[in-house]
């Protein structure tokens, strides 16, 4: 038994281990080991897992010895600005994650942050702390479903914190001992658990009805500035560079259609080819805008008032190349607008609610996208009527 856990069990009047927060029955502290991993850990829980007698992030911050846990509101998580290291990674499932067990041993990240909560409080957390968008984003591939079943998880591959820390961490530093150890606490914790005589964790017969979850401000502000950028593409079997510039943006003010392109200056060759991929002639890019002239045109089509809209992190991280600050934006791929899952494609969900992207003077590739966005904006005022009107019958 460690130090300090004996005492916290002594002094319980209700027979409860205030280290791991279970009764004492189902205490799991003893079986917790002791590790000395190499790359440090950073967990951010939201506040309302705090208290929460089946989370796992207090099990990985007692077994790991280079390991920091936050706790606190998703709006208060920019605080905590000044704990991220400056080659540090984030495991967080987006499109753009490279797969760790990809990864080459000089670029594994020296320090790995996580997000735990339910996977609704993760995505607010992501989204009020900008600076995670500029990171790189990793992702694991389970072999094998979570094992998590004293907690209802969105699917069977869905992983605990303790889970996904384990499995990082084996690609990471495969060298570590104690890492199996740790997943073996966690399965005696679920298993004591469920072999309680009152313990019924069998999945819901009534799941919760799925939330329509977009922020306010798409719904009502017609402050908004909706904007896609272009960069080269990536060449097959090529290191990912998080550090590419655009080398084509464009913008348009949701309230008054006013537009905003430029083609800037880039050390990609803007071939026929390239041209061709992104459907621009080549008088787009006769007079491209320094990066220090993109900033200042930029910086004034953008107003102090206005809300910067995206797609997802790729464009924050072109804007962020060009030292563009990126606070406080909004990732329409974070927004939770078809929580049910039924549509397959952005298409598909726009038809829907009967809304056409309405073709704009932006030119090419970047032009289209960047009306379908604005059409999606457009549907999610749609739906919110629609389910207002609902509420109200």
């Amino acid at each position: 038994m460690r130090p300090g856990h004996q005492a916290a069990l002594a002094a319980s009047p209700r027979d409860m281990c205030f280290v791991c927060m279970r009764p004492s029955r189902v205490c799991h502290c003893d079986a917790i080991p002791s590790i000395d991993n190499q790359t440090e850990v950073l967990i951010a829980q939201h506040f309302r897992e705090r208290s929460h007698p089946f989370n796992t992030a207090r099990m990985v911050h007692r077994a790991l010895q280079k390991s920091q846990l936050i706790i606190d509101y998703s709006e208060n998580m920019e605080r905590y600005n000044e704990l991220i290291k400056p080659n540090a990674g984030l495991l967080y499932p987006s499109r753009e994650a490279i797969d760790m067990g990809e990864l080459s041993a000089e670029s594994r990240p020296e320090q790995l942050i996580l997000l735990d909560g339910t996977w609704s409080q993760a995505k607010r957390m992501y989204r009020h702390w900008p600076q995670l968008a500029s990171l790189p984003h990793y992702k694991i591939k389970p072999d094998s479903p979570g094992q998590y079943r004293i907690r209802l998880e969105p699917n069977d591959f869905s992983l605990s914190t303790v889970e996904a820390t384990v499995a990082a961490l084996q690609c990471l530093e495969p060298g570590t001992c104690g890492l199996d150890e740790l997943l073996a606490a966690f399965e005696t914790m679920v298993d004591r658990q469920l072999a309680h005589p009152q313990a019924d964790y069998t999945s819901s017969t009534s799941p919760r009805r799925p939330a329509f979850n977009v922020p306010s401000t798409l719904l009502t502000s017609d402050n908004l500035v909706v904007a896609y950028g272009e960069a080269a593409p990536i060449a097959k079997g090529s290191p990912r560079q998080f550090a590419r510039t655009p080398v084509f943006w464009v913008a348009q003010r949701f309230g008054s259609n006013e537009t905003f392109h430029t083609a800037i200056e880039s050390s990609t060759n803007v071939d026929n080819d390239l041209l061709e991929y992104f459907d621009l002639a080549p008088e787009h890019f006769s007079k491209p805008a320094t990066a220090a002239s993109f900033r200042q045109h930029w910086n004034t089509f953008l107003r102090p008032t206005d809300q910067l809209v995206v797609y997802g992190m790729g464009s924050l991280r072109l804007l962020n190349a060009l030292d563009v600050p990126t606070e406080h934006a909004i990732q329409l791929r974070s927004v939770n607008y078809d929580p049910a899952k039924g549509f397959a494609t952005l298409g598909s969900y726009l038809e829907s609610c009967n809304v056409t992207p309405t073709p704009t003077s932006l030119p090419g590739r970047a032009g289209r996208r960047l009306a379908n966005l604005v059409a999606l904006i457009k549907c999610f005022r749609i739906k919110k009527s629609q389910e207002n009107s609902t509420r109200v019958d």
